[in-house]
């Protein structure tokens, strides 16, 4: 008996990437594929409920999908850090990759950089990253270096305990999607970043699994792609109201370990597995 854990949906993921044309060969050809994989698998596990309903209005299932999301390991993160003084940093962590929204940031960053003495919010952009977006948020930060009001640090991925320090010193992680791909993906760095302390600054479409947490545990900010004045209110907040940044931060720590945390989910899966294994 196989579970079947849909990481990405394929090949829709694949369309929203624009890597296949919708209708072409290649697209039918592999949504047959998941068509028999879902259809043979004695359970399909989704990370997210709008994941899940979007899967099942695309295909057919012998047995309706379970959610587990992702979650990340909480014990390394410990008790809540220790609030620091000083401009916020935003830390990006992880992957940057076709499904993720660079425009609304960028074009957030012209305009800061456009208008130096418009109030708008002086931050600390730090991003560990790889992936194929990578070259074009280089060439944004190397456009826009010698503007006032913007300090952007673009390096590679960590070790794990220079991976610790950052994740715990950052104040924010900013977590980007763009349109479609709420349908398909859930970006799994949101969750280490709540066992962190971080407040999410989202950008992602108002239907995802990822705008609904982040309303639903009031743990950051959400704003859709494209809404270059929310995401700069949403900063101005970040910026200017420390109270409410260390509400939100409290709420995300918290939220990651009740709630996130892979001791939470590995009895979700433990209850999954044996009932899977129980059926005639």
């Amino acid at each position: 008996r196989v579970i079947h854990l849909v990481y990405d949906l394929f090949p829709e993921a694949l369309t929203h990437a624009g890597k296949i044309t919708d209708g072409g060969f290649p697209q039918r050809i592999i949504s047959s594929l998941t068509q028999r994989t879902v259809n043979r698998a004695a359970c399909n596990v989704f990370l997210g409920e709008r994941l899940r309903a979007y899967a099942e209005s695309r295909y057919t299932f012998a047995e309706p999908g379970r959610v587990i999301p992702v979650g990340a390991d909480s014990k390394p993160f410990g008790d809540f850090p220790e609030p620091r003084s000083g401009v916020p940093i935003i830390l990006y962590c992880g992957n940057l990759g076709y499904m993720h929204d660079v425009d609304t940031l960028f074009a957030a960053w012209e305009k800061v950089a456009s208008e130096p003495e418009s109030g708008l919010p002086e931050l600390q952009w730090r991003f560990h990253t790889t992936g194929p977006r990578v070259p074009s948020l280089q060439r944004k930060v190397e456009a826009l270096k010698d503007q006032g009001g913007l300090s952007i640090e673009v390096r590679a991925g960590l070790p794990q305990d220079e991976w610790l320090s950052a994740m715990r010193s950052a104040e924010a992680a900013l977590v980007t999607m763009r349109p479609g791909s709420e349908e398909v993906v859930m970006p799994s760095k949101t969750y280490s970043a709540l066992c962190a302390g971080q407040a999410l600054l989202a950008i992602a479409p108002d239907k995802s699994d990822l705008a609904d947490l982040v309303r639903e545990y009031d743990c950051g900010w959400w704003v859709e792609p494209g809404e270059v004045e929310d995401l700069l209110e949403a900063l101005r907040e970040i910026v200017g109201n420390p109270e409410g940044l260390l509400e939100k931060r409290r709420n995300a720590h918290r939220c990651g370990h009740e709630h996130f945390s892979q001791g939470v989910l590995a009895r979700d899966w433990i209850r999954l597995i044996k009932e899977t294994a129980s059926r005639p």
